[in-house]
């Protein structure tokens, strides 16, 4: 997926140069200058998520990324300025010489930005330190853009074509929440997907996020879900000796009432049942299995050939969490199969395994108290992530699942 996304970023960079060069000959000097600190704005963000899973230490470079408003281009200057980002990058890319016009990189869309935004204007250009008239400045700018592309590897005759086949499988490395979100987003959005399988085992509940990246990657996939254009398949992990049944409460209460007028139709969920205590655990402290994570998206006409994303579910809270893009055919079918494998092992959520696992631990829950017992629930509203608006749809949900088996006994004959 990565050598696809990165062919398309060329793609894209190639006809907006091509409306450029247009511009130039037209001698539309002013409409250069913007076009070109666009194609910068959008080639760095490119640049960023491709490599930053191959800098060897990239924590300081995310830390003064998450501190800065990035959709703003003067932000992206001091980026560059201010850390090793671009530097790395170019070693990488250029077989570790350094980057000695960065200084001279940096200053030039300084320049070339305060024109784009009418702090300087082009008539003026002499009194900032440019001996340049305004053409001459237009294509020293088109010039110094050219460079930087093929420096950074985002222009290159030789990717015009996309690739559609992969003969061997192929690896990207994703580090931190926005480059994870932002490729699952890519290719959901970007490419046919139509099966989703994904797992959720670990026993920590999922965190808001502030990243906008998130809230987008959630949103598509309910509304493919709605449109009926995505089939999801989700296994999610209990430990069977959690004795407070947190986790269990959340899938009951938060998950399973988003997504029930699609369960068992294009939304299927399971349980996969976990402990580590083999022994009374007054002589061995309980432990918590951890298992590894993962994402599968591929298209039913063709699911050999897919995209798999694996993790584990327990961040170090002192390091950015890492994850593996796995994408081509071989791999794709292996994981596929061990999902198959995790799936056949687990328990389906339908409306009689929701009753007994709500009746699982002493309760007699029935149509006629099952509200009552709702309530009591929301009294964790909090701790479940519950929002006000949901709570009557849990209702809903519930009284209808306990409504009398939906069908009276003496109604079968």
């Amino acid at each position: 997926m990565q050598e696809i996304s990165m062919l398309n970023t060329k793609k894209k960079i190639r006809q907006w140069t091509g409306e450029v060069a247009d511009n130039q000959r037209l001698q539309k000097h002013a409409d250069v200058i913007t076009q070109i600190v666009s194609i910068y704005e959008y080639a760095l963000k490119k640049v960023y998520k491709r490599y930053l899973g191959e800098i060897d230490d990239p924590e300081e470079i995310i830390k003064y990324y998450k501190n800065q408003d990035m959709t703003m281009f003067g932000r992206w200057i001091g980026f560059v300025r201010e850390t090793t980002f671009l530097d790395e990058i170019y070693q990488l890319l250029n077989k570790k010489n350094k980057f000695i016009d960065k200084n001279t990189f940096i200053k030039h869309i300084n320049f070339i930005n305060k024109i784009r935004i009418g702090e300087v204007h082009l008539d003026d250009i002499s009194d900032f330190d440019s001996n340049l008239t305004a053409k001459e400045l237009a294509q020293e700018a088109e010039n110094t853009l050219m460079k930087f592309l093929k420096q950074f590897n985002l222009y290159d005759l030789e990717h015009i074509s996309a690739q559609t086949q992969y003969a061997t499988v192929k690896v990207q490395k994703l580090i931190g929440e926005t480059q994870f979100y932002e490729s699952l987003y890519e290719v959901l959005h970007d490419e046919d997907i139509t099966h989703l399988d994904v797992t959720y085992f670990s026993s920590k509940l999922p965190q808001a996020s502030s990243d906008p990246i998130v809230g987008e990657y959630w949103n598509l996939v309910n509304r493919m879900i709605e449109q009926k254009e995505l089939n999801l398949r989700r296994i999610v992990s209990i430990d069977e000796h959690d004795k407070k049944g947190i986790k269990l409460l959340w899938i009951l209460f938060n998950m399973i009432p988003k997504v029930y007028n699609s369960l068992n139709d294009n939304v299927n969920i399971s349980l996969f049942k976990t402990s580590a205590s083999f022994l009374d655990e007054e002589i061995i402290p309980h432990q918590e299995v951890n298992l590894l994570n993962m994402i599968i998206m591929y298209n039913k006409k063709n699911p050999d050939q897919g995209h798999l994303w694996v993790f584990s579910g327990h961040k170090n809270n002192h390091q950015e969490q890492e994850y593996v893009h796995i994408y081509g055919s071989e791999n794709i079918v292996l994981y596929q199969k061990i999902y198959a494998n995790l799936l056949a092992s687990s328990m389906p959520l339908n409306d009689d395994t929701l009753k007994g696992l709500l009746n699982s631990r002493g309760s007699d829950i029935n149509q006629s108290n099952v509200e009552d017992f709702i309530h009591k629930i929301l009294k964790l509203q909090d701790k479940l992530q519950i929002l006000d608006n949901d709570v009557g749809n849990i209702l809903k949900v519930y009284k209808d699942i306990f409504e009398d088996n939906k069908k009276d006994e003496d109604d079968i004959w």
